[in-house]
């Protein structure tokens, strides 16, 4: 781009240890144009609704125990403009548990999504499914967590090493997962679209079938 314009005040108003702060994350709403939601690394949470005009502060919302620590990862649903996700590090104030907060209502609530997670591994970065909001991905210092149920119960997923893991991606054409690690490169699942179609009735049959992916067949 060879123009670039502001869209917001100074959303950091503060300071961190060692430093200045900064935005940390910011996550473009797939469900409404203009909503976007930006964090800081001194943990403030904000949310627009037209593109950086006004912004509306949120982070006093936030529970206790996630409230004035670095925001890592911000995520705007799929689903729905009202609904997001925050994932809350606050190593650097003592406190190494997996602070996941979930809103349905911009903000104004936060519910805990951390479920059963160890309570000593720190989240990095989470992903919901774009099919199915009940599914979520979850990066954390030690490896990838995944959740069918919102969050209300986790399970270790991908069979990586311990590593940790900065970044997720679901690739819309494919669905494959694809997982960034610090250290351990890059690892693929591959078509994952069927993670979307589980449910604990299916968990608990011998044998199940699913609905296979489309394919084209090509002519000689």
């Amino acid at each position: 781009a060879e123009q670039w314009a502001a869209i917001s005040p100074d959303l950091t108003r503060g300071t961190v240890p060692g430093g200045r702060p900064t935005i940390s994350t910011l996550a473009e709403s797939p469900a409404l144009a203009g909503v976007l939601w930006a964090g800081t690394d001194n943990g403030k949470v904000w949310r627009t609704t037209d593109e950086g005009a006004h912004w509306t502060d949120v982070s006093a919302n936030l529970p206790a125990a996630g409230r004035g620590h670095a925001v890592n990862r911000l995520e705007a649903s799929h689903s729905n403009a009202h609904s997001a996700y925050v994932v809350i590090s606050a190593y650097r104030d003592g406190s190494h548990a997996p602070l996941i907060y979930a809103t349905v209502d911009s903000g104004v609530t936060w519910r805990d999504i951390s479920g059963n997670l160890p309570p000593t591994e720190p989240g990095r970065v989470l992903r919901e499914d774009p099919d199915n909001a009940n599914v979520l991905y979850l990066g954390t210092e030690y490896g990838l967590w995944l959740t069918l149920d919102g969050g209300r119960s986790w399970a270790r997923f991908g069979n990586l090493p311990t590593v940790a893991v900065d970044d997720i991606v679901i690739e819309p054409r494919t669905h494959d997962v694809v997982i960034a690690t610090q250290g351990r490169g890059f690892y693929v699942i591959d078509q994952a679209r069927v993670v979307t179609q589980v449910t604990r009735q299916i968990l608990g049959e011998e044998v199940h079938l699913f609905v296979p992916e489309p394919v084209a067949e090509i002519g000689n």
